[in-house]
């Protein structure tokens, strides 16, 4: 297989959200309707590791995340 596995890419996202110059995610190309179930996991499973990773360096920013779906909230509840 070509390309990045799950666990290599929450360690990217942790060290992004432990950088306390980043402060913007975007995670696109992601259709629920096409997407099954698990995708919207990782998605969320991403964001998690990300804000926890900023957590210990920063606790006055806001955390912009943009999520290009309007659907993924709906579709992990």
């Amino acid at each position: 297989a070509v390309g990045l596995s799950i666990e290599e890419i929450m360690e990217i996202f942790m060290l992004l959200g432990s950088n306390k110059k980043v402060f913007l995610v975007d995670i696109g190309e992601f259709n629920p309707s096409v997407e099954d179930y698990e995708s919207s996991l990782v998605i969320l499973n991403l964001l998690y590791y990300f804000l926890r990773a900023g957590q210990s360096v920063r606790n006055d920013v806001l955390y912009i995340i943009h999520i290009i779906t309007s659907d993924l909230w709906l579709k992990s509840s």
